[in-house]
């Protein structure tokens, strides 16, 4: 049973109850543990002690740098109009848009699907012209043309 642990730079000196001291030799960086002492038993525990607070060191860096390259992209405002027909799931319209309201329900959709998130937008297509994608529109308001994929969380 180990008593105590001290710290000296990149040595630990670890004093048990029998008085018998072993010190090891660290470096976070790569991981390496090398024992200057006998006693091998030590310093398998100690290695297996140490690779676990990296893995968790890892594990949480690695989840924070996921959280800030994948930000949250919110759904298009749809006040420009443009031949872009997306639907908007929330307030369950459809709507006509332009190329930067269009890429923007894109990435948010992409940005759900990713999280497993249910869509609140979808991008439906691109149409030649504006007049184009509003007869689409009126056609899918008025047949009330079925939303399914609103409920989708994954594809």
């Amino acid at each position: 049973m180990l008593t105590a642990v001290d710290r000296h730079d990149e040595y630990l000196v670890i004093r048990s109850l029998s008085q018998k001291i072993s010190v090891i030799k660290y470096s976070f960086h790569s991981g390496n543990v090398a024992c200057l002492s006998k006693n091998g038993f030590l310093l398998k525990i100690i290695n297996i002690v140490i690779a676990i607070i990296l893995l968790f060191w890892v594990a949480r860096e690695l989840a924070a740098t996921k959280e800030t390259k994948d930000p949250y992209v919110a759904p298009p405002t749809y006040k420009v109009w443009g031949r872009g027909l997306v639907y908007d799931c929330i307030k369950k319209e459809w709507a006509c848009v332009g190329r930067y309201a269009y890429l923007q329900c894109r990435a948010n959709m992409k940005w759900n699907v990713s999280h497993n998130k249910p869509h609140e937008c979808h991008i439906i297509r691109v149409y030649h012209t504006d007049l184009d994608c509003i007869m689409v529109q009126l056609y899918n308001i008025t047949r009330n043309v079925k939303v399914d994929f609103c409920k989708e969380k994954d594809r």
